[in-house]
């Protein structure tokens, strides 16, 4: 049982974030913004803080603890989002569980995420992860390979593209500002071309440490764990 001074400082946390965010907003032109809960690690307890703090959107890193937490995340009524890397090999534990796979950074990963839907008979809705800031170091697909991965998402019937999700650098603000806008930029480009089978609705950017900084940049999606669960 979480203690109650844990719960409290959650549900401050919570309140912080959404105090900033209603900040800049008076000074920065922020639309409609969802917070989403990073679960990486954390107990059903403190997940629980979370929904009774008004969140409605989970997220979690590792496909395998997605999956060990199902039967709980499915109580919340809470929206459900992979944002971790996903392998070939674990990608059945979550097509038709999670809402959005937000880890597409592959043509490989996108056709083994379509076929498993088809197979179920659904259509699966998916970000892809754009390395953005050309990190060795970090997954998401390189930007050069972009085009062609939007090509056979155009053209595949288990999978619908949603938006863009990028990790910024660890680097300085003026290079985190850089990749952000760089990966609005392209969201915008790819909604005008109006390609079947993309609907660029979610641009999910912004970590702990910079969300407010993609919030400028246009993300309606940011995804913290640390700002929260800091306790």
């Amino acid at each position: 049982m979480l203690e109650k001074t844990s719960r409290d400082r959650i549900a401050e946390n919570i309140a912080r974030v959404r105090y900033n965010i209603s900040e800049l907003a008076k000074s920065a032109d922020v639309g409609d913004v969802r917070v989403m809960a990073v679960t990486k690690t954390r107990s059903v307890d403190e997940i629980a803080v979370c929904v009774e703090n008004g969140i409605t959107l989970l997220g979690e890193n590792r496909p395998q603890e997605f999956r060990d937490k199902l039967e709980y995340f499915e109580t919340t009524g809470c929206e459900l989002h992979l944002i971790g890397h996903l392998q070939k090999n674990k990608v059945k534990y979550v097509v038709g569980k999670a809402h959005v796979i937000e880890s597409v950074d592959s043509e490989e990963i996108l056709g083994e995420i379509s076929g498993r839907a088809e197979r179920l008979g659904i259509v699966q809705d998916c970000l892809i992860e754009v390395n953005v800031g050309g990190e060795e170091n970090k997954t998401g697909l390189p930007v050069e390979k972009l085009d062609a991965l939007l090509e056979k998402a155009s053209v595949s019937k288990g999978v619908r593209i949603m938006g863009l999700m990028t990790v910024a650098p660890n680097s300085t603000e003026s290079e985190v500002e850089r990749v952000f806008e760089q990966t609005r930029n392209m969201f915008v480009d790819i909604g005008n071309k109006k390609i079947d089978n993309i609907c660029m609705k979610i641009l999910s950017m912004g970590m702990s440490g910079d969300y407010l900084l993609a919030l400028k940049h246009g993300s309606n999606i940011v995804r913290l764990g640390r700002e929260i669960f800091r306790i």
